[in-house]
This record gives structure tokens, C-alpha cells and sequence, in this order.
């Protein structure tokens, strides 16, 4: 981050109000904004379809996992950003549907649907 210049503002400092993303955009005075939102900035305790919200984990990575941003934080943060600056796009990342993979599995390997003899599964990219 500091090879970059990129500056980090923890849950807590938006709890309140966004100023702390506010003045740093007015110091960068952008012409435009691009926000790039990474699902995993949301408190796995409200939102689960993360990737770290492995059913078969999930507990132990709530005791590991800081309490993180909720919803409505992050909803008022990006419509303050939005009012004061020209945002020109959105993109939302890390989203990973526990009960739409283990749904893919497993719709895979039922007569009809898939292939019965099947005992593979998709593979995602995760370990603790």
C-alpha cells in the first residue's frame, strides 16, 4: 500500500459518516469515480455469500474474522460518494453463493439432471 500510495479506512471510522472516503476523494479531486466494491468489506455475521463464509468453516472463521462493515454502511457510502462526486461505474467482486454452488454439486450428480456416477465436485480456490 505505501509502494502505491493507497490509503485503508476500517469499519469503525465509517460507522458513523463517510467523511473519512469524502476528503480523501476531494484531496484527490477526481474528474471521475469508478468504485470498486469488494464484497468482502461486509461483516460475515450479515452477509454469508463470501467466499470465507464456507459453510464447513464458517464458525471458525467468524471467532478469526473482525466484525467488518454492515450494509447499510456501505449503502451510505457509496450515495455520498455518488452526490458529491460524478461516478461513472460500479464493479461488485468476491461474491461467492455457498447455496448455489453446493445446489451446482449437487444438481450434477442426480439422475436427470447430471451424471449419477459422479463424485467430483466444482472446485473454488479457498483454504484456511
Amino acid at each position: 500500500m505505501n509502494q502505491f500510495h493507497l490509503s485503508a479506512v476500517t469499519p469503525e471510522e465509517l460507522v458513523k459518516d463517510s467523511s473519512s472516503v469524502l476528503s480523501w476523494l476531494e484531496n484527490l479531486n477526481p474528474s471521475k469515480v469508478f468504485i470498486h466494491f469488494d464484497l468482502d468489506v461486509l461483516d460475515l455475521r450479515e452477509f454469508r455469500s463470501l467466499l470465507a463464509a464456507n459453510p464447513d468453516t464458517y464458525e471458525e472463521m467468524l471467532k478469526k474474522a473482525p466484525k467488518a462493515s454492515s450494509m447499510e454502511t456501505i449503502i451510505r457510502v457509496l450515495q455520498d460518494v455518488t452526490k458529491a462526486h460524478d461516478v461513472v461505474g460500479l464493479g461488485i467482486t468476491e461474491h461467492f453463493p455457498w447455496d448455489a454452488y453446493h445446489l451446482q454439486n449437487m444438481s450434477q450428480r442426480i439422475p436427470l439432471f447430471g451424471n449419477i456416477n459422479k463424485t467430483d465436485k466444482a472446485p473454488y480456490n479457498w483454504s484456511l
